[in-house]
C-alpha cells in the first residue's frame, strides 16, 4: 500500500505483513507476539517490522489487521510526500512499450 509515494505495508514473502513504523515505536511493537524486526539480506531495517500471519489473524482480538494497517498508514502519512513517476505510456511514435516478461514456471 503506497501513501503519498511511501510504502506503508505489504504482503511479506514469508507470509504476514511487512510494515513501516515509527522507529521510536519499534521496541514496544516487537514485544508483541508474532512481531519481529524486518530483515532484508541479513540486515534488520530500522522502522520496518514483520508481523506474522498469526498476529494478523488473531481471532480473539478485534480487527487486528485494521490496527496494523493503521499503524503503517499513519507512519507513511507522517513522511513528506514523494513524487511518484507517471505510469509508462506508449512512445511518441505509437510503439507500445514491452510487456513485463513472464518468468518460466510462474504462470
Amino acid at each position: 500500500v503506497l501513501v503519498d509515494g511511501h510504502l506503508a505495508l505489504g504482503a511479506s514473502s514469508r507470509g504476514g505483513l511487512m510494515l513501516r513504523v515509527d522507529p521510536a515505536d519499534t521496541e514496544s511493537l516487537v514485544a508483541e507476539s508474532g512481531v519481529t524486526r524486518f530483515e532484508m539480506r541479513g540486515r534488520q531495517l530500522d522502522g520496518w517490522l514483520h508481523v506474522a500471519v498469526g498476529a494478523v489473524e488473531d481471532v480473539g482480538a478485534e480487527d487486528t489487521l485494521g490496527r496494523w494497517v493503521g499503524i503503517g498508514v499513519t507512519r507513511a502519512r507522517s513522511l513528506p510526500p514523494r513524487e511518484v513517476p507517471p505510469a509508462a505510456s506508449p512512445s511518441p511514435r505509437g510503439h507500445r512499450l514491452p510487456e513485463a516478461r513472464r518468468v518460466p514456471g510462474r504462470e
